[in-house]
C-alpha cells in the first residue's frame, strides 16, 4: 500500500477552487493509502503538518484577518493580476522535514509553484506528482491581452519566463493531473506528455429557483483572486446590469468589499453554496483568464442552474461537458433576454447527471486514484 504526502503551499481554510482541488487530491489518494497534508501558514511563516484531512476548507480556526495590501503589492496586482511565479519562493525554501515520513511516500506537490522541488525530492527516490491547479504562464498570456500597449509588452515578457521556468519544473514529475482541460492539452503541446487532465470534484447540491418575475443572475468565487474579480467586474459592466428585469448577485470570500454598483446583491462569505443558488436563476461566468474558474461551473451546473460563460471559461472541461455550457463571444451580448432564453433551453436534470459522472466528487476522488496507480 503507497502512502502519500501533499504539499499545499496556500492556507487550506475556505471553500474556494485551491481547497476544492486539494481536497480531491488527497480524498483521491486516500483511496490507494495511508494520506498526510503539510500546509504553508505565511502568517508564521512555515510548514504546519498533521492537518485533520476533514477540515480542508473549513473555517480558519484562528483567523487573522487579512492585511491591507501595501502600495508595492497594489502596483503588482495592477501590472501583473494572476499569481507571480516568485510567489512560491518562501514555500520553497522553506521545505517541510520530510524525514518523520515514509521514505517510499509519493509526495503531491500543489501547484507549479512547488514545482521547482521535484528534483531535489526525486533524489532522495521519492516518486513526485505535481498537481497543476493552473498553467501559470497560460494566465499571465491571457493577461496580456488587455491593458496599454506597454502593459502588453511587460505582460507577455513575463510570460515567456514563466513558461519556461514552469515547464522545466515539472518536466521531472512521475505524474501531473491537472485541473483544466485546455491547460493539459496546452501542457501537451509543450512536449509535457505526462499532463493528464482530472476534473476537480465537487458537491451536488439540491438548490431551489427565486420566486417573482425577476430574473437574478450571479457569480459564487474567492474575490481575492485576480481572474474572479475580474470575471465579477465584466458581469456587473454588462448589459446585465442596467436592464430593471435583471438583478445580479455576488457571494464569496471578498465579494462583500469588491465595491459593487448600486442594485448588485454581494453576500459576502456564505456558510454553504446552497445560500448563493437559492438566490439566483443562473450563474454567469464571463471568464477573461483561462485559469482558476472551473470549479464555478461544475458546481453550478451541479446546482442545477444553467451555466453561461465566455470561450475562455468553457474550455476548462473537454468537449462532451463543455456543450452543456452557454458560451457568449463577448460582455456586451450579456442581456436578459439571452439568459432567459438559455434558461428555457436548458435540460437541468440532465446537465447534473452529466456533471456528477465526471467531476461529480466520488467520480474525480476515483479519477485521480487511477492516476495515482500509475506511478511508480
Amino acid at each position: 500500500m503507497t502512502a502519500y504526502h501533499h504539499l499545499y503551499p496556500f492556507s487550506p481554510w475556505g471553500v474556494h477552487g485551491g481547497t476544492l482541488r486539494l481536497r480531491t487530491s488527497v480524498e483521491g489518494s486516500m483511496l490507494n493509502g495511508p494520506t498526510t497534508v503539510s500546509w504553508w501558514d505565511r502568517t508564521r511563516p512555515g510548514w504546519q503538518t498533521g492537518l485533520p484531512l476533514e477540515m480542508i476548507g473549513s473555517s480558519d480556526p484562528a483567523p487573522a484577518g487579512e492585511p491591507e495590501p501595501s502600495t508595492l503589492n497594489k502596483l503588482k496586482r495592477h501590472v501583473f493580476p494572476f499569481t507571480l511565479w516568485e510567489a512560491g519562493r518562501k514555500p520553497r525554501a522553506g521545505l517541510p522535514n520530510l524525514d518523520e515520513v515514509d521514505p517510499r511516500a509519493t509526495v503531491v506537490l500543489h501547484t507549479s509553484l512547488l514545482a521547482p522541488l521535484t528534483d531535489g525530492l526525486r533524489e532522495s527516490a521519492r516518486p513526485v506528482v505535481v498537481d497543476v491547479h493552473d498553467a501559470m504562464f497560460r494566465g499571465h498570456m491571457d493577461d496580456a491581452r488587455s491593458g496599454s500597449a506597454a502593459l502588453r509588452a511587460t505582460r507577455r515578457t513575463y510570460a515567456r519566463t514563466v513558461r519556461h521556468r514552469e515547464c522545466r519544473a515539472l518536466a521531472s514529475a512521475d505524474a501531473m493531473p491537472v485541473a483544466g482541460w485546455d491547460d493539459a492539452e496546452i501542457l501537451r503541446g509543450r512536449g509535457l506528455a505526462k499532463a493528464t487532465w482530472v476534473p476537480t470534484g465537487m458537491d451536488a447540491t439540491d438548490s431551489k429557483m427565486p420566486t417573482g418575475d425577476k430574473l437574478y443572475v450571479g457569480l459564487l468565487g474567492n474575490f481575492n483572486h485576480g481572474p474572479t474579480a475580474r470575471a465579477a467586474l465584466e458581469l456587473v459592466s454588462s448589459p446585465l446590469a442596467t436592464d430593471p428585469g435583471v438583478g445580479i448577485v455576488l457571494a464569496g470570500i471578498g465579494s462583500d468589499r469588491f465595491g459593487v454598483p448600486a442594485g448588485v446583491q454581494a453576500l459576502g462569505r456564505v456558510s454553504t453554496v446552497r445560500e448563493f443558488y437559492d438566490t439566483v436563476h443562473a450563474i454567469v461566468v464571463p471568464v477573461m483568464n483561462g485559469t482558476g474558474m472551473k470549479c464555478k461551473l461544475a458546481e453550478g451546473a451541479l446546482a442545477g442552474k444553467t451555466v453561461i460563460t465566455t470561450r475562455l471559461g468553457a474550455i476548462g472541461y473537454p468537449p462532451d461537458l463543455r456543450r452543456s455550457f452557454v458560451v457568449v463571444d463577448r460582455t456586451a451580448l450579456l442581456d436578459g433576454r439571452l439568459v432567459r432564453q438559455a434558461i428555457a433551453q436548458s435540460t437541468p436534470d440532465a446537465t447534473r447527471t452529466r456533471f456528477d459522472k465526471v467531476a461529480g466528487r466520488a467520480a474525480a476522488a476515483l479519477a485521480y486514484a487511477q492516476l495515482l496507480a500509475t506511478v511508480p
